[in-house]
């Protein structure tokens, strides 16, 4: 038998609901600084390009795939679909020789995240460049952070209201 859900139980649920979105807004303004890494700590790799695609799957979004090889082993590096902004990026082909600038991935799936590629003396992407972008979605993510915190302000207020109103916090 469904226990059935009274008017105190809104108080609850309410307070509830804030602490989650207080969870969402903290993800939305500061979680970008766990992608972000120092130029000092990524490592250069060479190699050559065995394959290159780009996906865009329901959970990880777009993102660009560069497969290479060296005498070390195969790489499997990543980045978020950079290509509208950088369409040097499609020029990369099977047999170029790369150097790239990459940090580990920090989940072990045995990805190489890309901040920089050249081919040769040429820059394909640059570090600064991947930056900015890291940056600039960052603000978009920051303001509606904010919002969904401003949300959750207003839920924790309404939540003890509705206790002081009821006078408990559920049935």
């Amino acid at each position: 038998m469904r226990k059935k859900y009274s008017k105190y139980d809104s108080a609850g649920l309410t307070v509830l609901f804030s602490v989650l979105f207080f969870f969402l807004s903290a993800t939305m303004v500061y979680g970008w600084k766990l992608d972000y890494k120092e130029k000092d700590s990524l490592k250069s790799i060479y190699g050559v390009v065995s394959e290159i695609k780009q996906t865009n799957k329901p959970k990880a979004g777009r993102k660009i795939h560069i497969y290479m090889t060296n005498k070390a082993g195969k790489y499997h590096l990543t980045q978020n679909d950079l290509t509208y902004l950088f369409p040097q990026l499609l020029d990369i082909s099977v047999g170029d020789s790369i150097t790239a600038l990459v940090a580990d991935d920090c989940c072990g799936r045995g990805l190489e995240w890309f901040w920089e590629i050249r081919r040769g003396s040429e820059m394909i992407i640059s570090y600064s460049d991947t930056l900015k972008v890291l940056k600039d979605s960052a603000k978009r993510d920051y303001s509606i952070g904010m919002s969904i915190f401003y949300v959750a302000c207003l839920l924790l207020i309404v939540g003890f209201f509705l206790r002081l109103k009821f006078g408990r916090w559920s049935s």
